[in-house]
């Protein structure tokens, strides 16, 4: 069997040498006669650390260099992190593949030490050189940090160098409270357990360790477009070394990414823009998210699920035919009664809340302990009774990838809080720390003349499953992803998902 052997080029720093490994082992895997050598090189915006980015006017500050080694024969092949290229493409080269994408969220470090002297109205001066994240993240820290330490002004301050440059620049910076970082990159190198990137994992490691994590939902700052993704370029016409990346090609990533380059592109691209655009599928529709402000100086922001072609499409109706009709309607249940519970068993464990009503206050949330909730609206009440929360599910159901055991050096061990008979498909133990109080039947909706529903949880159509069985089993059923959906389409004919109440009733009235 004859070999083929294949010139990996790539820049030269730990992270970018990383990503070239990633996709030689995986040629080397898929096929047994493929060979890989590797080629490092600096970069201009690896040489030029004290100017920002955006400031920069060179297109490809970090790829154009090795793009030229592809064309003039020099290399088989490219691994960059593809939001470091130019949204314009080269007519001489293309991007051939892309492998399964890292997690696209950013991650704040807040130093600890910072936490425990804070005063609210405090300065906060954040590590960041991104437009992009200093406009989207500047608002989510005035809430997602627990009450009491919270800043009035938040800086941000730029920061060059590689990973372990810029966060080692944040230990030492006495003046500096916190470091946004995206999470792949710090993901992808404290999974490594390549010996020449172990000075890189103990300086990461040492910043965690003074520090504490929050992972910014998607919602709130989208990523920067290809974030978390690696371009693969070859030169055109190599259609042998295409046909070998082929069999490593993560098809559904490379589709996400190239739709998050397109819109962005519409708002003209570049390093200075203040626009995050995050494109990601899953089984039920592709979620794309953006926000921002272009060069016009209009801010916008958009969440929308574009479902698949095999989804049902629900037949369009009136108001008088929709329950709920607001979100914040009662319905069936009048209240929820607390329990107290024995907080000793959970002293070690990590707690996912559903509802912030169901984290006792009895509870101690000592700063090692990890709590993740189940969305924006629930980190926020969190948040203001003091709780220091890690991240969210961003409404997106307890089945979306959590992805924290690279940052924090071990599995979780969650433990649910959830109402007394809930219905749980997931796989945590689970303790009830509230009861649902239902309201008299007699005061329950009418639902006898409605045909399409919309149901926040499975325990609400459980009970008005009680009264309008053979009304429900006819109707045309809607929730957002998750369990609720999960056990929904065992019961009904026609359910499908959206990301909101209101995007539910914009679709169907």
């Amino acid at each position: 069997m004859r070999t083929m052997n294949l010139r990996v080029a790539a820049r030269k720093s730990d992270l970018a040498r990383l990503q070239a490994y990633e996709v030689g082992r995986a040629l080397e895997r898929a096929h047994a006669d493929v060979r890989v050598d590797y080629q490092f090189s600096t970069s201009l915006g690896d040489a030029n650390l004290n100017d920002p980015l955006w400031k920069m006017p060179e297109k490809g500050v970090f790829t154009a260099d090795l793009t030229e080694k592809l064309i003039s024969g020099d290399c088989d092949l490219v691994v960059h992190s593809w939001k470091d290229l130019p949204t314009d493409p080269n007519p001489k080269t293309e991007i051939a593949a892309t492998l399964k994408r890292a997690d696209v969220r950013d991650v704040i470090l807040v130093k600890r030490d910072f936490l425990e002297a804070a005063e609210s109205g405090g300065s906060f001066r954040v590590f960041s050189s991104s437009p992009r994240r200093e406009y989207n993240v500047r608002d989510f820290l005035t809430w997602s940090l627990p009450a009491g330490p919270r800043p009035n002004a938040i800086e941000f301050v730029p920061v060059r160098g590689n990973i372990a440059t810029r966060a080692q620049k944040y230990l030492e910076n006495r003046e500096i409270a916190a470091w946004i970082v995206a999470k792949a990159a710090l993901d992808r190198l404290l999974s490594s357990s390549d010996e020449e990137f172990a000075a890189s994992r103990s300086i990461i490691q040492r910043a965690l360790a003074q520090s504490r994590f929050q992972v910014i939902p998607v919602s709130v700052s989208p990523s920067a477009p290809a974030q978390g993704a690696l371009a693969i370029e070859i030169a055109r016409g190599r259609e042998d070394v295409k046909a070998r990346l082929d069999a490593i090609a993560d098809r559904a990533a490379y589709a996400d990414v190239t739709i998050e380059r397109e819109i962005f592109r519409k708002y003209g691209g570049g390093c200075h823009q203040k626009i995050g655009v995050t494109c990601e599928s899953r089984a039920f529709g592709r979620i794309e998210t953006g926000r921002g402000q272009p060069d016009s100086g209009d801010d916008f922001a958009f969440e929308r699920l574009i479902a698949p072609g095999t989804v049902e499409q629900f037949p369009r109706t009136t108001r008088d035919f929709v329950y709920p009709l607001t979100s914040g309607e009662a319905g069936f249940i009048s209240g929820r009664k607390k329990i107290s519970i024995d907080t000793r068993p959970l002293h070690h464990a990590d707690l996912f809340v559903a509802r912030a009503e169901a984290l006792p206050d009895e509870l101690i949330l000592g700063d090692r302990r990890l709590i993740w909730v189940s969305g924006v609206q629930t980190w926020q009440k969190l948040a203001n009774r003091g709780v220091w929360v890690t991240g969210c599910q961003d409404g997106r159901g307890e089945n979306e990838p959590i992805g924290l055991d690279a940052l924090i050096g071990r599995a979780l061990r969650f433990t649910k809080f959830t109402h007394r008979a809930g219905h749980d498909r997931g796989a945590w133990p689970i303790v009830a720390t509230y009861e649902l109080i239902d309201k008299p039947e007699t005061e329950w909706p009418d639902l006898s003349k409605k045909t399409h529903f919309y149901w926040s949880s499975f325990s609400q159509f459980e009970r008005a499953r009680r009264r309008y069985g053979d009304i429900l089993a006819k109707g045309y059923h809607a929730c957002g992803p998750g369990n609720t959906f999960e056990m929904l389409r065992e019961v009904v004919s026609h359910v499908r998902v959206y990301l909101s109440h209101e995007s539910w009733l914009e679709d169907v009235l």
